[in-house]
């Protein structure tokens, strides 16, 4: 997969408390957005594609688009690349030695902002160049604000988590810390087969600091969770597929190839209908399962008034592929 190229705007970057998991208040805004498209100043068209005032057009993605992005003063350009062709975008980050740093969370949480913002896409493949992270580096750790940078330090990856599309996480080479929180966050994680796992935090007398200690026993289970945690125990690819820690094994050459492949599947789906089963999941887990059961019967609901269900029907009933529109 050739290099993504990075580029250059003057926005300001996107709030990581924005791009949280959807709360009931803005799961409201969204759907009240998704129902009534509002114009969208920055490009001149409606938040579906449609021209303002006049008819909307049907959902056909740009085609080799990049995504414009702040960048820091001081920060290297090369952190953050993010490309999409059609409805998958990809984002590439690239660590530099390796190492995460609060620089690259800030273009990181960027950059997922600008993805949560844009309903064409409707797949995210998150990747790296090299490994895909070995954790904190030495500036990160001891820079002199102390404790008041800690949650600057995980703003990218909350920002990750925060993404309504679903997240394929492409992992290659070594995945530790906050590597692997930063995989955490998305959805499903596809591993090359040379891959290794660990969380050796506590081994330099710290603890994971975004998000290991919650999302790791919510991927694997309580057990291997705290086994990893607290052991720092450094795992291979295969033990990662038995535990859950990732979902599929595919050879390094190939990994950027079946990851497009899994995107592809998913971006055929009915967009609003992938976004409210990943809702439904993450939400629905936090919950008493009584009430996570009602919250899924509420999308259901919500759900039965969309075009993209009506087409849905049609497209089945007329054994054709279905047209989504995302609303």
């Amino acid at each position: 997969m050739p290099r993504l190229a990075p580029v250059t705007t003057t926005d300001r970057p996107a709030s990581p408390r924005s791009m949280r998991s959807l709360r009931p208040c803005r799961f409201r805004r969204w759907w009240r957005a998704i129902r009534c498209p509002s114009t969208d100043i920055r490009n001149g068209r409606g938040a579906h594609g449609a021209a303002p005032g006049g008819h909307r057009a049907a959902l056909t993605p740009r085609i080799g688009r990049s995504y414009a992005r702040r960048i820091p003063e001081g920060v290297p350009m090369a952190l953050v690349a993010l490309h999409a062709d059609g409805p998958i975008a990809t984002l590439t980050i690239t660590p530099t030695d390796g190492r995460y740093d609060r620089a690259l969370m800030e273009v990181l949480a960027d950059a997922a902002g600008r993805v949560a913002a844009d309903e064409s896409v409707r797949v995210l493949i998150l990747r790296a160049e090299g490994d895909f992270g070995l954790g904190w580096s030495a500036a990160a750790l001891e820079e002199p604000e102390g404790l008041a940078v800690v949650p600057a330090l995980g703003a990218g990856i909350e920002a990750v988590a925060g993404i309504p599309q679903p997240v394929i996480a492409a992992i290659g080479g070594r995945c530790f810390s906050a590597g692997l929180e930063l995989a955490l966050a998305a959805d499903i994680r596809l591993a090359a087969d040379d891959t290794r796992y660990a969380m050796p935090d506590t081994l330099a007398g710290v603890v994971p600091r975004a998000g290991g200690t919650q999302r790791l026993p919510r991927a694997i289970g309580r057990t291997h969770a705290l086994r990893l945690l607290l052991t720092g125990e450094e795992i291979d690819a295969t033990e990662a597929r038995r535990i859950g820690l990732v979902s599929a094994l595919a050879p390094r050459a190939g990994l950027d190839e079946a990851a497009r492949t899994l995107a592809e599947a998913i971006a055929q789906r009915g967009p609003v209908a992938t976004r409210f089963a990943k809702e439904a999941v993450h939400r629905g887990i936090e919950m008493p399962l009584d009430q996570a059961l009602r919250y899924e019967l509420d999308l259901t609901v919500l759900l039965q008034s969309t075009a993209d269900r009506a087409e849905g029907v049609r497209a089945f009933a007329a054994k054709r592929p279905p047209r989504f529109i995302g609303r």
